[in-house]
Formats: C-alpha cells, structure tokens, sequence
C-alpha cells in the first residue's frame, strides 16, 4: 500500500462538527531519494463501494511507479457537510500536486473553493449534473474523473425480473446530493417505460433511514448510489426483511451486507482507472481539462439468495449461474 502522510487533527473543526476525522498515518518510503508528490484525499463518507474506490486507486499507483513516490493526506468527513467543506478548505491550502475526491459532495467542496489544484474524482454518478465538467469528453476545468453512471433502466428491469409481481418501486435518496437527484429523474422515467408505479422516499440524513424505508408503501426498494441512504444500508435491509419487500441497490457492496441484489459496477477496477488518471496527472502526460471522464460499460450481477427468501422471493437456477452469489 503506498504510504499516507499523518493528517492533522482538526480539533477546532471537530468541536464544530462534533463529527470525528479519519486519518490514516505513514512516511513515503525512499522520501529524499526521489521525486515525490503530495497528494490529498477527501471522502465524503465510509463505506465499502468509496473505500474499494480508494483502495484500487492506491493499488495502482504502487503498481505504476509509484511505490515510495507519494505522500498522502486522507481525511473523511464521515458524512458531516461542514466537516466536508473545512476539509477542502484545509487540503487546498497546503497546495498539494492533487486533490483526490471520493464522493460527489467531496469533488463540489474542493472544485468549488479551488482554481489551481487539479482534482481526479470518483465515483460522481453525474460530473456534469454537478457542475464537475462542463462534458464527459472534455471537463474543460481543473477536475475530472471517473463515474458509477449507473444503468438505471436495467437495474429496474431486473427488479421485474426477479419480483414480476412488483407494480410500485420506492426510491430512497438524500435531495441534498446532486447526483442523487439526477438518478430520480432516471428512475421515474425508466418506472414510465416499464409501466411502473415510481415512489419517493427522500431523506436529510441517515438517523431518518430506517423510518422511510419502513414508511414507504411499495412492492420493492431501490437504493441508488447515494451516499447518505448507502452508508445506512443496514437500516433499510432491517425494514426490507421486517415487511418481506425486496431490496435492490445499485451498488454491490450492499448485496453483501444483505440486500437481494444489483447490477452494478465494480468499484475497485473504477479505482484502477482512476489511479491511472492520477498517474497521468501528475507525471504531466494529460490535463484535467483534456481527460474525457471515464466510466464503465460492463456491469455485474450480484445476488444474495438467502436474504432473497427471508424478503419473500424465489430465486431461478439460472438467475443464480450468472450472478456473482454472496
């Protein structure tokens, strides 16, 4: 794992917020001997599909030359919006070579505040929906990256598939994020096409979580990539097993943790590629402003057949030969 510089406390800053921050701690090995870059990372919020992110990123940059050459400043704001934006405010003033943001509040608090620094993001489901770059082929601004754009109509497909008796999906997702609002839209019109009835459950925080997945009145949930409603997936897994209603995400880490299943992409190969923009960026082989975002095309299915029957479905041999199985 390539090193990470010690991140200060904040402590001024978690009196605000009462929210704690995560540092992780080490010194670049061969520091003095070679050229090194300093880089800063922002997480909006922990939780395995940004963590895998991060994780795959690192890895390959260790992998590419990188090993011993960079030192890293990681901070998380644990879901806290202040904490987000002092973070940015914090990293923007050591002037590090780049900013790493996981996390689309985490990429708008640093490209907000910021006019030299380049910034690689991942994974912002909608860059341009939010004001990240002005196209996917040319951001034209000091940011760009990669995105988990997800498939939305077939990820709403596979729920017909999976529960042909579903007539209304509940969407839960935070109105506060961006790219969470862009996916609302998506859904709607994918539930218009598959002549389904679309249903809101929008909450401020994740303290409201269990409350509006056990309030809403529909024959399955889909959880998007949202962060706020994701980092609590457990809370609507919990209600989902309570009232037999199936849930589906659009993320995989949370078939792992329970939920029936998703169509989703695979977070650590999206790190890989965004360690090779970071790569790219800093060995001054490509510019921000030129680097199309990157996003995947192939999807994996993932399913959980044991939290399928406790939701009230029955799952196909063939469903289960095609699908990676937790």
């Amino acid at each position: 794992m390539l090193q990470l510089l010690k991140a200060s406390t904040l402590s001024a800053l978690i009196a605000m917020s009462q929210i704690s921050i995560a540092a992780e701690t080490k010194k670049p090995e061969g520091a003095g001997k070679q050229e090194t870059f300093t880089v800063g990372i922002t997480q909006i919020v922990e939780h395995p599909s940004l963590d895998e992110v991060r994780k795959g990123a690192l890895d390959h940059l260790e992998k590419n030359g990188f090993k011993g050459k960079l030192e890293v400043e990681y901070l998380n704001a644990q879901g806290n919006m202040v904490t987000n934006s002092q973070i940015a405010k914090k990293l923007l003033g050591k002037r590090p070579d780049l900013i790493f943001a996981i996390g689309t509040p985490a990429a708008q608090a640093v490209v907000n505040k910021n006019r030299h620094t380049p910034v690689v993001f991942s994974p912002v489901s909608d860059p341009v929906g939010a004001r990240l770059a002005k196209t996917w082929e040319k951001p034209g601004g000091i940011a760009t990256g990669t995105s988990d754009k997800s498939p939305v109509l077939k990820q709403i497909q596979l729920i017909k598939e999976l529960h042909p008796k579903t007539k209304k999906v509940a969407i839960l997702y935070n109105p506060g994020e961006s790219n969470s609002t862009s996916i609302v839209a998506q859904f709607k019109e994918a539930c218009k096409q598959l002549d389904l009835i679309a249903e809101e459950g929008p909450v401020q925080n994740t303290a409201m979580v269990f409350t509006t997945a056990s309030s809403v009145k529909a024959d399955a949930i889909y959880v998007p990539t949202d962060n706020t409603v994701v980092s609590a997936i457990e809370a609507v897994i919990k209600a989902g097993v309570a009232s037999q209603t199936p849930v589906f995400t659009a993320e995989s880490e949370s078939v792992a943790k329970g939920a029936l299943a998703s169509l989703a992409v695979n977070y650590y190969r999206l790190g890989e590629e965004t360690g090779d923009m970071i790569a790219n960026i800093l060995n001054k082989k490509a510019k921000p402003s030129e680097m199309p975002v990157r996003f995947q095309k192939e999807f994996e299915l993932h399913i959980n057949p044991a939290n399928a029957e406790k939701m009230g479905v029955t799952l196909s041999g063939d469903i289960l030969k095609k699908a990676v199985v937790h």
